[in-house]
């Protein structure tokens, strides 16, 4: 996916874009954060004032009931209103859980709406196809398609193939989607697209690579969905729920570990039952390793992606690749900095940089280079295990059989 760096998105920036949903008539509003800032969207959302009040009840309040009770806290915290009306259970381990969905529906209910013909609704108007004849106040169909595009790599996952399954029932889905949840969003809704989505983007896929688990953010719509969001207050939160749940119920289909509180404030949690890392390849690693932990790009970026570019290659015959992979992982940080200075200069890699009219010759390029941040991105993803399955991958070969240490020449202490 490119990398171009946007402004702002459709209706504002981060937190400061003011969705509000007013959920229980209170005075102070529930603003959506950077979680989720289009339409209509679960993610991280603003508390409210008054926080610490808490009225705890053992009787789930409905009807007239509720909406009395909801009147009567005023300017109190979700959890607080949903605590305090009664939809709290005991989990396992003894601790509370609250009914954030029942809560919901409840409130939906008290409102005169039924929940069952909304959801069915839903349903029948949720798979939204992409529309090629977009305004011409949003991106081209060719931009979108460019900016939502997965790796193969990915898409070979099960998580990629859970994804490639959502955009098949209609939600649009899509990973290392922008920078930050900012751009992401701007990403997502392009093109004028209205319908349902979810996505992670590129400090999430950081955390995924580095730890197994990623918070999806979702929603459905864009622009003009906020404009009339406060004219849809009910429909728009018994559709994020059903989102919600939807989203939970294909990914579980696939075999995907998630979780979600049914709280339209929080995020969807996937915990994967393997390693993502082993399915990208070194470039991918590489850059990701880089990118998880500095801000923009520079030489150092340019320099892992050309270090990758003598493993990944296709051209490369096994024993040139099993050289490529000595050279790589198994030198100190100093030979290793030596060693890429020399081929970066005799293989003349400077002519080809993207950057080169920034620089008055190689060695000016040579001396912004950051060799400590350039190693660590080199290992940070790349453990022993996953560069033994890039070997199997590449040599044919079991895993099982790959003798790590014999085919990096290590000695055996």
């Amino acid at each position: 996916m490119s990398r171009r760096r946007t402004g702002a998105i459709a209706i504002g920036v981060g937190a400061a874009t003011a969705v509000v949903l007013s959920l229980a008539g209170a005075k102070t509003p529930v603003v959506i954060g950077s979680a989720a800032a289009l339409g209509i969207a679960g993610g991280v959302i603003a508390g409210r004032k008054g926080a610490g009040k808490r009225v705890s009840t053992t009787k789930q309040l409905v009807g007239e009931e509720l909406l009395v009770k909801i009147k009567e806290l005023g300017d109190v915290s979700k959890a607080d209103l949903v605590r305090a009306c009664g939809y709290v259970s005991t989990k396992k381990d003894g601790g509370e859980r609250l009914n954030f969905t029942a809560f919901y529906e409840a409130l939906l209910e008290a409102k005169g709406m039924n929940l069952g013909l909304i959801n069915k609704s839903l349903e029948e108007n949720l798979s939204v196809e992409f529309n090629q004849e977009t305004s011409s106040d949003y991106l081209s169909f060719e931009e979108v398609a460019e900016e939502l595009t997965d790796t193969q790599e990915f898409l070979n996952s099960p998580l990629g193939k859970a994804f490639t399954r959502l955009n098949k029932e209609g939600v649009r889905a899509h990973s290392d989607c922008g920078i930050n949840t900012e751009e992401g969003l701007y990403y997502i809704t392009s093109g004028g697209y209205k319908g349902p989505w979810v996505f992670f983007d590129e400090i999430d896929y950081g955390h995924l690579l580095e730890s197994n688990i990623v918070s999806l953010t979702y929603g459905i719509g864009t622009q003009e969905s906020v404009q009339i969001l406060n004219d849809l207050e009910n429909d728009s939160i018994s559709a994020l729920i059903s989102h919600g749940n939807r989203v939970i119920q294909l990914l579980k289909e696939e075999g995907i570990d998630c979780d979600w509180d049914g709280n339209i404030d929080s995020f969807i949690n996937v915990t994967l039952n393997y390693k993502q890392r082993h399915y990208m390849n070194f470039r991918q690693l590489f850059l990701a390793a880089y990118r998880h932990y500095n801000v923009g790009f520079g030489p150092n970026y340019e320099m892992l992606s050309i270090i990758a570019s003598y493993i990944v290659v296709q051209g490369f015959d096994d024993e040139d690749f099993l050289e490529s992979i000595e050279t790589v992982f198994n030198t100190s940080k100093e030979v290793f900095k030596d060693k890429w200075i020399d081929l970066f200069k005799c293989n003349d890699e400077f002519d080809n940089l993207e950057s080169k009219d920034e620089y008055s010759d190689v060695n000016e390029f040579l001396e912004e280079l950051e060799w400590d941040s350039i190693w660590e991105s080199v290992h940070l993803f790349c453990d022993e295990e996953t560069i033994k399955r890039h070997i199997a991958n590449r040599l044919e070969m079991k895993f099982e059989e790959v003798n790590f240490k014999k085919i990096l020449n290590i000695k055996e202490e």
